[in-house]
């Protein structure tokens, strides 16, 4: 079956096997035809649900200047997540991510672009898992993965363009 229809993954966080499946799910998910659980499965809401199928902010910003890519793992749980932002006049905007573990995870990502766009470098170091959290309703059991969210977070904002080490 497909990682969709068990519900616990979506791998699309590095490399060319990954964005073939990235544009598998996004396929699949256009036709109806993967994932038919996760449309009526009652562990998630319906925001949660709409972002798994339809992964806006999925993928990588294009182009090399004033892009910032930044990378986080959980090594317990396999959460892993790619942040790609673009950045013109000290703020985002434009953000995209690719994230593997499991639904919340991949919707709190994309959850997560939505609400990077048009931070400052200050914004987007401070931003808290907490705010995804509570906006899609995910149970204490993921919060954990929720961390590498903004481990990520942290981590485009010590990449920012002109950056220094001690200004984060």
């Amino acid at each position: 079956p497909h990682a969709e229809d068990r519900g616990d993954e979506v791998d699309g966080a590095e490399d060319g096997a990954d964005d073939a499946a990235l544009a598998a799910h996004q396929r699949c998910a256009a036709d109806g035809g993967c994932g038919r659980l996760m449309h009526a499965d009652p562990r998630y809401g319906a925001e949660v649900l709409r972002r798994f199928r339809e992964l806006p902010g999925a993928g990588d910003v294009t182009g090399n200047e004033g892009v910032i890519r930044a990378r986080a793992d959980a090594a317990d749980d396999g959460a892993r997540v790619v942040l790609s932002l673009s950045t013109e006049r000290d703020v985002v905007v434009e953000a995209r991510f690719r994230a593997y573990v499991c639904p919340y995870f991949i919707a709190a990502a994309s959850w997560l672009t939505e609400r990077l766009r048009g931070a400052s470098r200050h914004e987007v170091a401070e931003w808290d898992w907490r705010e995804a959290a509570e906006a899609l309703e995910i149970p204490p059991s993921r919060f954990g993965r929720l961390i590498t969210l903004q481990d990520a977070s942290r981590a485009a904002a010590a990449a920012w363009p002109g950056a220094t080490a001690t200004a984060v």
